[in-house]
C-alpha cells in the first residue's frame, strides 16, 4: 500500500494481520482499562487497519526524500501530516509540563535511584524545549521552592519458595505481612526481638498489609498488590514477614512422624508460627521499578528460611490533580521529547530524514526525565505506555516507526492491564 501523497516507495515485509499491533488479537481486557488507554488503543487499531486495508502482509513506508525522488511527482505537495514536527505547542502547556519535569528532577534525584544527575536533567529540559534563559531560570526557581512530594511504595507480593514445613503434614499454611520501617529502628531490641504486629502496638510503624493464607504448600503464589506510604525514602525499609497460619485442617491421618506430631500439638497450643523475615531499602529501587527475590531469615538473621519474590516501584501521590490534567501534561512532555530526540544528529544527518524506521529509543537523560515525570504525577505503567503509543502513532503518520516498537507497546499495555496479566 502506498502512503498518501507518495509514489515509488520502498516495501517492507511485515507479519500477517494477526501478528500486527491489534489490541483485539493481543487479548486485552477493555473493561479493565481506563478511558484514556482505551481511546488510545482503539486509535491504534483503526490506524493499523487502515494501513493494512489493501495488502494484508505488506506496508509501503517511504520518506519525504524518496517520494520527491519520483520522476512524475517531484512537485507533489507535502502531506499535512509531515509538518507534525514543525507544529508548535501551546506555550502554557509546555511551561506546565517543563515545570513539573523540573520539580520532579529537584525532588526525586536524591530519593530514587537514577542514572542522571539533577543539573543534567534541568539543562536537558531547557535544550529540548528551547526555553529562553529568563523563563528557564524562573521555572527552576519555582521548582526549587515547590512543596515536597508525598511518595508511596507499590509492592506486588508474587510468590515464595523453599518455605520450611511448619505443620504436622509436612506442609505450611503461609501468608505474608509487610510494612515500612525506618532504618534507624532496624538494630533496636524492639525490632530484633519483635514482629510487625508488635511494632504496630509500639507505633514503630503506622501501617501493615497482609496477604491471603495459602493452605498446605511450601511454594505459595499470591500475586497480591499493596500500597504503603513513605515518609523518608532514603531511610525507609520494606519489611516482609512470612508466617504459618494456625487455622490448620490437618487430621490425624496426615500427621507425618514424630516431628509432625510435635507440630500438631504446638499448633493446638500456640498461635501463628513465624517463618522468616526480609528487609529491603526503598532507596535501592530504581526509577523503572524492579522485580526482586528477597531471602527470608530467622529472627536472629543467622538462618535462611526460603525466599519471597516481589515487584516494587515508587510512585508520587497526586490525588488532588485530575487524571485528565496529568495525562495531558505527560503527553505534552513526551511529544516534545520525541520531536527533539528524532531531530538529533547522527554523523551530521537528521535522523527523521535518513533513518527510515525510527526505533523510538530516547537518550538516558530523556528516559529518566519521562520516568520521573510519570512518577511525580502518579501515572501508572499502563497510562504511560498509552501516552507513548498515542504520540508515536501521530509521529508515524509522517515518519516511519519500526513496527516492533508498536508490538512492544501493545504487549506492555496487555501486561499492565489488571486482570489480564501480572504488573510490569
Amino acid at each position: 500500500m502506498e502512503r498518501k501523497g507518495g509514489c515509488k516507495g520502498r516495501t517492507i515485509a511485515v507479519c500477517s494481520k494477526r501478528d500486527m499491533v491489534d489490541p483485539t488479537y493481543a487479548g486485552l481486557c477493555p473493561d479493565k482499562l481506563d478511558d484514556f488507554a482505551l481511546g488510545t488503543i482503539f486509535k491504534a487499531k483503526s490506524a493499523f487497519h487502515a494501513l493494512l486495508k489493501s495488502t494484508p502482509s505488506r506496508i509501503v513506508l517511504e520518506t519525504r526524500e524518496e517520494r520527491l525522488a519520483g520522476k512524475d511527482e517531484v512537485d507533489s505537495p507535502i502531506p499535512e501530516e509531515e509538518t507534525w514536527l514543525e507544529k508548535s505547542f501551546d506555550f502554557v502547556q509546555v511551561k506546565n509540563a517543563c515545570l513539573i519535569a523540573l520539580v520532579a528532577a529537584v525532588q526525586l534525584s536524591d530519593k530514587v535511584t537514577t542514572s542522571t544527575d539533577k543539573r543534567s536533567l534541568e539543562y536537558y529540559v531547557k535544550q529540548a524545549f528551547y526555553l529562553p534563559e529568563t523563563i528557564f531560570k524562573g521555572l527552576v526557581e519555582t521548582a526549587e521552592k515547590s512543596e515536597s512530594l508525598k511518595l508511596e511504595l507499590h509492592c506486588r507480593v508474587q510468590s515464595a519458595k523453599d518455605i520450611p514445613p511448619m505443620d504436622a503434614n509436612g506442609k505450611s499454611d503461609p501468608y505474608c505481612r509487610l510494612c515500612i520501617l525506618s532504618r534507624k529502628h532496624q538494630d533496636t531490641h524492639a525490632v530484633r526481638h519483635g514482629t510487625i504486629s508488635d511494632w504496630l502496638k509500639s507505633k514503630l510503624v503506622t501501617k501493615s498489609c497482609v496477604t491471603n493464607v495459602k493452605n498446605e504448600t511450601l511454594e505459595p503464589v499470591w500475586n497480591e498488590e499493596f500500597t504503603l506510604p513513605l515518609t523518608e525514602p532514603n531511610e525507609d525499609l520494606l519489611v516482609i514477614e512470612v508466617w504459618d497460619s494456625d487455622e490448620s485442617t490437618v487430621t490425624a491421618s496426615k500427621i507425618k512422624g514424630i516431628r509432625g506430631l510435635k507440630s500438631f500439638i504446638h499448633d493446638l497450643k500456640e498461635g501463628d508460627d513465624f517463618i522468616g523475615r526480609a528487609f529491603y531499602p526503598v532507596h535501592s529501587i530504581p526509577l523503572r521499578g524492579e522485580g526482586k527475590t528477597l531471602t527470608l531469615y530467622s529472627r536472629s538473621m543467622k538462618h535462611q528460611r526460603g525466599s519471597v519474590a516481589v515487584r516494587l516501584s515508587v510512585h508520587g501521590v497526586r490525588g488532588d490533580t485530575p487524571i485528565e490534567t496529568r495525562l495531558r501534561e505527560h503527553t505534552t512532555l513526551y511529544k516534545g521529547l520525541v520531536k527533539f530526540e528524532s531531530r538529533k544528529t547522527k554523523e551530521g544527518l537528521m535522523i527523521h530524514k535518513h533513518q527510515r524506521r525510527w526505533d523510538a529509543k530516547l537518550s538516558d537523560t530523556a528516559s529518566t526525565l519521562l520516568l520521573q515525570h510519570a512518577l511525580f504525577l502518579g501515572l501508572s505503567d499502563l497510562q504511560r505506555a498509552a501516552v507513548q503509543l498515542d504520540i508515536l502513532l501521530q509521529y508515524h503518520k509522517a515518519y516511519a516507526v519500526d513496527m516492533d516498537v508498536f508490538r512492544k507497546l501493545v504487549s506492555e499495555i496487555k501486561q499492565y492491564s489488571t486482570g489480564c496479566s501480572d504488573m510490569r
